[in-house]
C-alpha cells in the first residue's frame, strides 16, 4: 500500500474521486480515505500544518497502515529566482531550517546527538520522478527546506542564497518533518511540492486552483512510480 499525503485537505481533495471501493476513516478530526486507485491499494490522508502536527499524523498513520512508500504532495515558495509559479519541485532532501543549536557547535538544522540534519528523501523514487515530465510547469529536483512560520522577502533570499548553510529550492511548513519519521521508520519517501510564490513575491491569481491542483500531481507522479516498477523493486 502507499501513502499518500497532503498538509491541508485541498491539496489532496481531488485523490478519493479517482479511487473505487473507497472506506472512509476519521482520526482526531483528521480524515483518511482507503480504497484502489489503478488496480492497487492506497491510502490518502491530510496531517495538518506545521512540523509537529505533520509528524505525530505521519507516525500515526506510519505505524497503522504499514506503507511500502509515502508521497507527500502540496504547495511551496520559491527560494530560487528561476522557479515560477506552478513549477514542480521533487524534494532530493529537507532541512528544519528554523532548528537553531549553533551557540553550542551544531551546524544550523541539525538535530544535536541523532545524525540527523539533510533528510535525504528515497533516491530511487526520486531518480524515477525527476526522470518524468512533470504534469505542469517545468520539472526540478533540490532541497526543501521547512519551519514554522511564514518567511519574507528578505529571508527568502537568505535561505536560497548559494554561500548560505542551508542553501534550499523551495520552503514550507511540513516536508522535514514527515521525512524525518519516514527516516525513522525506514519508509521510502517522495516529496512533490508546486510552487506558489516565486522569490520576488508573484502569487497566482487563482490560489485555490493551484492548491487543489496538487492533487493531480501526486496521482500523476504515483502512476510513474508504479508504472516504472520502482515501489515492488527494491530500489527505491
Amino acid at each position: 500500500m502507499v501513502l499518500l499525503l497532503g498538509a491541508m485537505q485541498a491539496e489532496i481533495v481531488r485523490i478519493p474521486r479517482l479511487m473505487s471501493r473507497t472506506d472512509r476513516r476519521d482520526w482526531q478530526r483528521f480524515v483518511l480515505y482507503r480504497g484502489m486507485l489503478d488496480g492497487a491499494d492506497v491510502a490518502v490522508g491530510c496531517i495538518g500544518v506545521g512540523k509537529v502536527l505533520a509528524a505525530a499524523i505521519t507516525q500515526h498513520l506510519v505505524e497503522t497502515l504499514q506503507p511500502r512508500a509515502v508521497l507527500l504532495t502540496g504547495i511551496a515558495g520559491a527560494l530560487k529566482g528561476d522557479l515560477s509559479i506552478g513549477d514542480i519541485v521533487i524534494g532530493r532532501d529537507c532541512v528544519q531550517y528554523d532548528f537553531d543549536v549553533t551557540a553550542l557547535g551544531f551546524a544550523l538544522g541539525e538535530i544535536p546527538y541523532s545524525g540527523y540534519r539533510a533528510v535525504t528523501c528515497a533516491p530511487g523514487l526520486v531518480a524515477c520522478a525527476a526522470a518524468a515530465s512533470p504534469p505542469q510547469g517545468r520539472g526540478h529536483v533540490g532541497r526543501i527546506l521547512s519551519g514554522d512560520h511564514f518567511v519574507d522577502a528578505d529571508e527568502k533570499r537568505r535561505l536560497g542564497a548559494p554561500d548560505s548553510q542551508l542553501c534550499g529550492d523551495v520552503v514550507d511548513m511540513e516536508s522535514a518533518a514527515v521525512a524525518l519519521v519516514c527516516a525513522l521508520n525506514k519508509v521510502p519517501l517522495l516529496i512533490v511540492r508546486t510552487v506558489s510564490d516565486t522569490l520576488d513575491g508573484r502569487r497566482p491569481k487563482r490560489f485555490a486552483r493551484l492548491v487543489k491542483s496538487c492533487g493531480d500531481t501526486a496521482v500523476s507522479y504515483y502512476r510513474r512510480l508504479v508504472s516504472a516498477g520502482v515501489l515492488d523493486s527494491g530500489t527505491a
